[in-house]
């Protein structure tokens, strides 16, 4: 399900064309790959990334006797592991800290009560709603 926020209904005249405010056509870049990317990153919507939780919660499940530190080291470095390579055609610089691009990577030590209770309600926020899938719901 995605939400659009229109900046109509924000109640403010932000002076941008109606071009640009559907993030399809970026106006700003000195060349056509600036204007590319530009237009990638207005056009994505945010959504959430679970690879982190999934690592943390496997690990943590899995070295209930070990200290806390080596716990956090291996959650961290599972997580590297399994987050795939997010890499855009024209990027000269390339990698995410997330699953994909405006993902939000949740992290159940520090995120876990909030989104618990708000998870439903993320993709119809009318500020900063954020794509949760079906999938992400279970």
């Amino acid at each position: 399900m995605e939400t659009v926020t229109k900046f109509e209904e924000l109640g403010r005249d932000f002076g941008y064309s109606d071009v640009l405010q559907t993030g399809l056509q970026a106006e700003t870049g000195s060349t056509e790959r600036v204007r590319k990317l530009s237009s990638l990153m207005r056009s994505t919507r945010p959504g959430l990334c679970l690879h982190p939780a999934r690592a943390y919660t496997e690990v943590f499940s899995q070295t209930e006797s070990e200290p806390v530190e080596i716990r956090f080291a291996k959650a961290f470095c599972k997580t590297l592991q399994d987050l795939p390579p997010v890499i855009h055609e024209g990027e000269l610089i390339v990698g995410l800290q997330s699953c994909g691009l405006k993902k939000i990577p949740v992290l159940p030590v520090n995120q876990a009560s909030w989104l618990i209770k708000d998870l439903e309600k993320l993709s119809s926020r009318k500020v900063d709603p954020v794509q949760v899938s079906e999938e992400q719901l279970r």
